[in-house]
């Protein structure tokens, strides 16, 4: 089995490019239906040209394109002041002790 995942597929569950799949093709066939079953019917939908579907495929991946990017920058600044904070800890804590040692007879506390 070809797979990118090193774990045992579950039973009746495929994988995410499988699912994918058989969802475009639903998607198809479910269209070509609905042409052949209300072909006069269907004027509302003149409105839906080929060039407003590329926009509004181009808006709703622009906008996920700029959270992603807001999130990473926003997890990035988060992670280096986490750092920083951390590295201040362990300054702090060499500068007021640096020679103690504990003589504890107790393992846990060495």
């Amino acid at each position: 089995m070809i797979t990118l995942s090193k774990q045992t597929p579950q039973r009746k569950a495929g994988c995410q490019r499988c699912r994918i799949i058989r969802l475009f093709m639903l998607t198809v066939l479910m269209m070509v239906l609905l042409g052949l079953l209300a072909s006069d019917k269907l004027h509302v939908l003149q409105e839906v040209t080929t060039a407003r579907v590329a926009m509004v495929i181009w808006i709703i991946g622009g906008v996920g394109f700029f959270a992603k990017l807001g999130f990473w920058l926003w997890q990035r600044r988060h992670q280096s002041h986490m750092d920083a904070n951390k590295d201040a800890n362990t300054n702090s804590d060499r500068q007021l002790s640096p020679n103690v040692h504990t003589t504890s007879s107790d393992p846990e506390q060495a």
